[in-house]
């Protein structure tokens, strides 16, 4: 996720917004990191995000490498009447990291996180993910309720409440966010704690955007020195199992964090077409479901492409971002299997190769 957006009100998208080469320069001399434009080769990859159906192009991207050039991109976008975003993971799925025309402040040189592990507390930069946090608290047998996914922001999980596999024992993210470092929208660098800006730092815990740009978080640590997990799929008897599933919740420990989920014939998505938003589904019953995604808000199914199950079910799906084919890999466990290629416009077979390989997933 990315931290909070502060959107700079005042001007609609402009459809391409040009910002002058003195002007860029400008910017460029008031920040140490880099300022990267559409003239810059770097260009096409900086603005991808996580989610690969967002498709927007910034006018210009800062990766900021300390608080002062947050503080500086926040300036310019007022100054210069641009819609600002703040990309600090870059995990939002919903892509609010970026948008078209206007200053992405991208916080992704700002990932350090210093744990003190006498006062049990860690120092996290706004563009650390919880891979990173984790991987220094564990050192000394400390931890704080994160995210389910490594590559997830700590600012955006965090400001939006924060459920973890840890909430049911020590609260959520937001709970154990002490203080933080806030650029508000005038540029001005803040202290949000108990003992000022307390206000500010009681909406920082979950209410989400447009309080600032944060650019460091504060978090209690608790210890934890094992975890023990699975996972118990149903195929049948799922009324049943929901409800045994409550009971378990409500009479277990807080110690133990439990999650259900409810999906249809086992279908997964693995993979999406970020061009025009195809989406491609496996499906335990032999088949693979194309959907069009261009509203993730109503799917819906173009084909059912029947897969041939002879060398087992298919596992694993790979569409590729710019032709119209994808691939998918066929097996059962410890047995050999097969690639298989489709059109995915019309579901026709093309063409498949036996893989000497016992196949588990598959990338283009």
């Amino acid at each position: 996720m990315s931290c909070l957006a502060v959107e700079i009100t005042g001007t609609e998208h402009k459809g391409g917004t040009v910002l002058s080469a003195q002007t860029i320069e400008q910017l460029r001399e008031n920040v140490r990191g880099d300022v990267i434009t559409p003239a810059d080769q770097r260009y096409e990859d900086a603005r991808k995000v996580y989610n690969e159906m967002i498709d927007r192009r910034p006018a210009a991207i800062v990766r900021c490498a300390q608080t002062s050039d947050v503080a500086a991109a926040v300036a310019f976008a007022r100054d210069n009447e641009l819609d600002l975003a703040v990309r600090g993971g870059g995990h939002s799925v919903p892509g609010f990291g970026t948008l078209d025309d206007g200053l992405v402040v991208d916080l992704n040189g700002m990932r350090s996180v210093d744990v003190d592990a006498d006062q049990r507390t860690a120092r996290a930069g706004g563009g650390a993910t919880w891979g990173i946090l984790n991987d220094a608290t564990h050192a000394h047998g400390l931890a704080t309720t994160g995210g389910v996914v490594s590559t997830t922001g700590v600012g955006g999980l965090t400001l939006g409440g924060g459920i973890g596999y840890l909430a049911r024992g020590v609260g959520l993210s937001c709970d154990n966010l002490l203080s933080a470092e806030v650029v508000t929208a005038d540029g001005t660098v803040v202290e949000a704690s108990p003992e000022e800006n307390a206000e500010l730092l009681w909406g920082l815990r979950g209410a989400g955007g447009n309080f600032g740009v944060v650019t460091r978080l504060d978090f209690r640590l608790h210890p934890l020195d094992r975890v023990v997990g699975g996972l118990l799929t149903y195929r049948e008897d799922v009324r049943d199992a929901f409800r045994r599933f409550r009971d378990l919740a409500a009479d277990s420990p807080r110690d133990l964090s439990c999650q259900a989920g409810l999906g249809v014939d086992g279908a997964e998505i693995i993979s999406v077409r970020h061009t025009d938003g195809i989406a491609a589904l496996t499906n335990v019953a032999g088949s693979v479901d194309v959907l069009d995604l261009s509203n993730p808000l109503q799917p819906r199914l173009l084909h059912r492409v029947e897969i041939d199950t002879a060398a087992g079910t298919p596992n694993s799906v790979a569409v590729h971002p710019h032709h119209d084919y994808f691939l998918v890999v066929i097996g059962a466990a410890g047995v050999n299997g097969a690639v298989a290629a489709y059109r995915l416009s019309d579901g026709t077979f093309l063409d498949s190769a036996a893989v000497g390989i016992q196949p588990d997933s598959i990338a283009i």
